[in-house]
């Protein structure tokens, strides 16, 4: 029996397919490799040129780092031994399986390598070799010179004939990301270390407002020992740089991302690296890393301590970004109150201000910015909009906008808020009706185009319960309105057009029922508004009592269930009038008395103070109900940084709560 010898043979397209072109999914993570070469030679600055041919496109791609080059030896023995095990000393470093700088291959046909040492001396060796796309594999011209001056010690790789690379802004700003994401673990870790693409460093460090680390070493669990670091970045991660928010790295480099559900920030960055990832990286077991329990276990303990530093930051965040909100301009609540009313507002709003702030980080906005959102977040709870505001402003979770519709529902604080909101609106309007209907500009108001429109949306200063029926409208159509309001069949218009009075016409038609059982079950007001100029005299009241005796004596109106009020309204009473309406056993301003019919004359001042007496009213029991209810038992329990930190200013009473 004879025995044959038979080396193995292996083809080129090994080399540069299976351990290049398809090894690699990305041009950036065949830079990544060659990026993880340099830092394992000792380099503290890898450098990425794209060189440019006259048409615009790449001529050719430059990676050069400052390490410490590679000797002939280093080329006979390492280089070029396809898979040699990691050197002794390289127990931090990426380097697992020899095969790392074939990832050329992915970028480029042919690569021109040139690596610098230092001689005795003071000189330096140069070594120069080529890789070419189908070449036999076999062996490499090496061309070694001694004593060359001028050199920097380190390793150059110029690849040509690029496959796809982009050489334009856009090309190289999502190389940039791609290359910020795999190693944003390894250059917060080493700040000495910098990567530059056409000049620009990939700082990450830039970005970082703040971080902490934490150790995941939980007994026997299967990954061993674990490293978090916590990153808080100045503003919103980028999802072109860092597509999940979770990070799990081998000494540094990302191998694999998850995304975070419920981040404690949007601008919160995870980065985890452990020893028992290295291994799995080490086994090649990295694309499977998501089948492997010892990982399952190590992603549990990192969502669980995520979850605790969420917890925490948000306690801290509360209280900076709130005291922080409060000092400046257009902050709502600057003046200390202890009105209840708006303490109670004022708790509710800055709950809301954190909530967008979690969601939208007011503090990267600029001050013009928060200024105009400030504005709009209280004019959002003012107007019965808060819930709307909150889901497309901030864009909560479902989650958060039901816990604040518990809130709002579970305290009334909403209600009393509007309700005071209202008051003031109202309180608003009437001291802009004193100043129209007795200052000079009321000696210019006209009064079926200014003032009639004026007052007409704004009925309740008559009384709360009434409500508009009809406007500068004909008897006709309040005929036909009072019989739709009394339950009354309608009347055809022929017999209603040969009545003179039907086509008086009264300014305002309010009307009021009472559901519960009462008698009489409605109540109409006819309201004759007069400008300010007219004083109120025999020739109103023959006008109103034309109304109140139409009303009184017509057919046409229900004269069982409805009772009616007239009334005369200007800024001035003439004296007969006046006495009239005074008399001892009369209500003040009652003219005339046909039973469910009353005609009276008021003077803008006196419907003013009035309607101003009911609001002061109405607002002091909204401060007693507010001071009963404080800021409610549901917002301390869910809240209580921001009430604590109210306690704290002495703008609530803790003796309240």
């Amino acid at each position: 029996m004879a025995l044959v010898e038979l080396p193995f043979e292996w083809e080129a397209r090994l080399r540069e397919e299976q351990l290049g072109l398809r090894k690699y999914p990305t041009n950036s993570r065949a830079f990544g490799e060659l990026i993880t070469n340099g830092f394992d030679a000792g380099a503290s600055k890898i450098d990425i040129l794209i060189e440019k041919n006259e048409i615009g496109g790449v001529g050719a791609v430059v990676v050069e780092d400052n390490g410490k080059g590679m000797t002939l030896g280093d080329i006979q023995m390492r280089f070029m031994r396809v898979g040699v095990e990691p050197a002794a000393d390289s127990g931090t470093r990426f380097g697992r399986f020899g095969v790392g700088r074939f990832a050329v291959f992915r970028i480029g046909q042919a690569s021109d390598w040139t690596t610098v040492t230092p001689a005795p001396g003071g000189l330096f060796k140069r070594c120069t070799f080529t890789l070419v796309t189908g070449a036999t594999g076999k062996t490499v011209t090496i061309n070694e010179e001694t004593g060359v001056d001028g050199l920097r010690v380190g390793t150059r790789v110029r690849i040509r004939d690029v496959h796809d690379l982009r050489p334009d802004a856009a090309g190289i700003s999502q190389l940039m990301n791609d290359l910020s994401s795999q190693f944003c673990g390894y250059l917060l870790g080493n700040e000495s270390k910098q990567i530059l693409v056409q000049g620009r460093p990939i700082d990450v460090c830039e970005v970082v407002e703040s971080q902490e680390q934490e150790q995941l070493a939980e007994p026997g669990k299967p990954y061993g020992q674990a490293t978090i670091r916590h990153i808080l970045l100045k503003k919103s991660v980028d999802s072109t740089r860092f597509p999940r928010q979770l990070l799990f790295a081998s000494k540094g480099r990302t191998i694999t991302d998850l995304e975070l559900t419920d981040a404690p920030a949007p601008s919160y960055l995870a980065i985890v690296d452990s020893t028992y990832l290295d291994r799995i990286v080490s086994a090649d077991r990295a694309a499977l890393v998501e089948l492997d329990d010892g990982f399952h276990a190590l992603k549990a303990d990192t969502l669980s301590a995520v979850a605790r530093f969420s917890s925490k930051i948000k306690d801290i965040r509360e209280r900076t970004f709130i005291e922080r909100a409060r000092q400046q301009d257009f902050y709502p609540y600057r003046v200390p109150t202890s009105d209840p009313v708006t303490i109670a507002e004022q708790a509710l709003y800055d709950v809301v201000l954190e909530k967008v702030h979690e969601n939208v980080r007011l503090d990267s906005m600029t001050k013009k910015q928060q200024a105009v959102l400030f504005h709009l977040l209280q004019r959002a709870m003012a107007n019965q909009d808060l819930l709307g505001i909150l889901e497309q402003v901030a864009q909560l979770s479902e989650t958060d906008i039901e816990q604040f519709r518990r809130v709002l529902e579970y305290t009334t604080l909403d209600s009393i808020i509007r309700l005071s909101s209202e008051v003031t609106a109202r309180l608003h309007f009437l001291a802009v009706l004193q100043e129209l209907t007795y200052a000079d500009v009321s000696k210019h108001l006209k009064e079926r185009s200014q003032l009639h429109k004026i007052v007409e949306p704004h009925c309740w200063i008559f009384g709360a319960r009434f409500h508009l029926a009809s406007s500068d409208r004909s008897f006709r159509t309040v005929i036909q309105r009072h019989r739709v309001e009394a339950g009354l069949g309608e009347i055809a218009e022929p017999s209603l057009s040969n009545t003179t009075e039907a086509r008086d016409i009264p300014d305002l038609f309010l009307a009021a029922r009472r559901e519960y059982p009462a008698f009489p079950k409605h109540h109409h007001v006819l309201v004759e508004l007069k400008s300010p100029s007219v004083t109120l005299s025999e020739k109103e009241r023959s006008q109103a009592k034309r109304y109140a005796l139409r009303v009184k004596e017509s057919h046409e109106f229900d004269q069982q269930q409805t009772e009616w009020d007239v009334f005369l309204v200007s800024s001035c009473v003439a004296k007969d009038l006046d006495s009239e309406r005074k008399q001892d056993k009369k209500p003040f301003g009652q003219l005339l008395d046909f039973g469910t019919v009353r005609v009276w004359a008021f003077s803008w001042g006196e419907i003013i103070d009035r309607a101003r007496d009911e609001m002061a009213l109405v607002r002091e029991h909204l401060k007693r109900r507010s001071i009963e209810l404080s800021v409610s038992d549901y917002l301390k329990k869910n809240f209580p940084n921001i009430l604590d930190n109210l306690v704290q200013k002495g703008w609530v009473d803790p003796q309240a709560m």
